[in-house]
């Protein structure tokens, strides 16, 4: 399983939920909410790009 924080300034919940169920499939990964960042454990890795593509912008 792999670990990645992914700051939650500009990515939603639900957009994150929705990457990571497409990429995983449901119940495959966990997303941990904190203060200002969700710790996601998935089985495999999340790019930058991935990220990138739900960042909503400012």
């Amino acid at each position: 399983m792999a670990s990645k924080s992914i700051s939650n300034r500009y990515v939603k919940l639900e957009e994150l939920r929705n990457l990571l169920t497409t990429k995983f499939g449901a119940g495959n990964f966990q997303i941990q909410e904190t203060d200002y960042s969700y710790e996601v454990t998935a089985p495999g890795t999340i790019t930058d790009a991935e990220i990138e593509s739900i960042q909503s912008k400012p």
